[in-house]
């Protein structure tokens, strides 16, 4: 006799170790929603709704964590942090459905994540122009910088040919998507006009496009609507926007194009960001900020998204860890979550180094995101990541693909 600990992170872990225990099939059905154990913070929600919620999901077998004054009736609204399995969450969501007091709306948002939330964008597949994206397993983005400036690969790749000539070999490595940037967003850097930006740019998205070796989505790293426009009028794939797409032009052009459209996050601009940025709480603060953008975005027909938490734009050291440590959070977005660790300073003032010493904590920190729920990685170094999280994949999902 012995006794072994068992942590299902998705339905499937539970069903199959139903199933290797040797249940049948109509009890894998009936027990597996017990096997995966769910936190969810509710916040802001009224008095008698906190008690209702703690009444009723305790008789249920689980628990809700209130603010303690919330039993001297000394408030009027509460945060609550729900405890138990997802079983326990729908009937406690057929419950509040028969409640008054804002029970409803919490029903609601849970039965809506329930639905929609849990493994639902590991197996979704994006099809559109003659380019697809399988999100079954991880998706490396490849970064071809051509600038003068950024802080690592700076000027390496300026010259549109030796740029080219990088990012086939990016391609020939394993690179699912190319991203192209011709301005530099390190911390303290300079815009560039869109004419410079475009002159960089252009000559090697062309030669991309007209290659036919080259068959994955090319991404632009841009900003600016006129160089977005100008690149996808060319056959460009992807935006990807550090700006989070706060500018509306952004997203009607991302429409009009019907492409996916990456929205990043990031405090204040490259040239200032890294002056003292302060959250009080930056995984909430980031979702909130992604929930305002997705919410645009989808008004205006974007159909296709893509959020990066902005790992080192406008954020310290304590900061970019703890997105990494919470990364699971953001699967409330239910949208695919892009994490762009490679390189990063973080790493260097982490574990000690030197700025050309940062792959090892590269490939740690991508390899918790993908145990976190990332799905795309955007990176320097593609073979190596790629051989890191391959490994990491099979360990979570086998040999499952689209």
């Amino acid at each position: 006799m012995k006794l072994r600990k068992r942590n299902f992170t998705s339905i499937g872990d539970a069903e199959k170790a139903f199933a290797d225990i040797g249940c049948d099939s109509a009890g894998i059905k009936i027990m597996c929603e017990k096997g995966l154990f769910l936190t969810q913070k509710v916040t802001d929600i009224s008095l008698r709704a906190a008690i209702i919620l703690k009444q009723e999901m305790m008789a249920l077998g689980g628990e809700v964590v209130l603010d303690r004054d919330v039993m001297t009736l000394k408030l009027e609204k509460t945060d609550a942090l729900i405890l138990g399995t997802q079983k326990q969450y729908r009937k406690l969501c057929q419950k509040l459905y028969q409640q008054p007091f804002g029970c409803k709306e919490i029903a609601a948002l849970l039965k809506e994540y329930l639905d929609h939330n849990i493994n639902a964008v590991h197996a979704s597949l994006w099809k559109w122009k003659d380019k697809e994206l399988c999100f079954s397993k991880p998706l490396i983005m490849g970064i071809v910088n051509i600038t003068p400036d950024s802080f690592s690969d700076a000027g390496k790749y300026l010259d549109p040919r030796t740029a080219v000539l990088h990012a086939k070999k990016l391609a020939e490595e394993g690179a699912d998507i190319l991203d192209l940037g011709a301005e530099s967003s390190r911390p303290g850097s300079d815009p560039v006009s869109e004419q410079e930006e475009l002159r960089r740019l252009l000559p090697v998205l062309d030669a991309l496009l007209s290659d036919p070796s080259i068959k994955v989505p090319l991404s632009i790293d841009t900003y600016k609507p006129a160089v977005a426009a100008a690149c996808l009028e060319r056959g460009a794939h992807i935006i990807n926007d550090i700006t989070g797409a706060q500018n509306p032009e952004i997203r009607s052009i991302a429409a009009h194009y019907d492409v996916p459209l990456i929205l990043m996050h990031m405090e204040g601009r490259p040239k200032t960001m890294q002056e003292n940025p302060h959250y009080h709480d930056v995984v909430d603060e980031i979702i909130d900020f992604f929930e305002q953008q997705i919410h645009l975005c989808r008004q205006e027909k974007v159909t296709k998204i893509i959020c990066d938490p902005g790992i080192g734009f406008g954020k310290t050291v304590d900061h970019n860890l703890e997105i990494l440590k919470r990364l699971q959070e953001f699967s409330i977005l239910s949208v695919p979550l892009l994490i762009g660790t490679s390189r990063k300073s973080f790493i260097q003032k982490t574990i000690g180094g030197t700025p050309d010493d940062r792959l090892e904590g590269t490939l740690a920190s991508n390899v918790i995101a993908a145990l976190y729920g990332a799905q795309i990685f955007r990176v320097h170094d593609v073979k190596a990541c790629k051989r890191a999280l391959d490994i990491t994949d099979f360990v979570l999902h086998g040999a499952e693909k689209c």
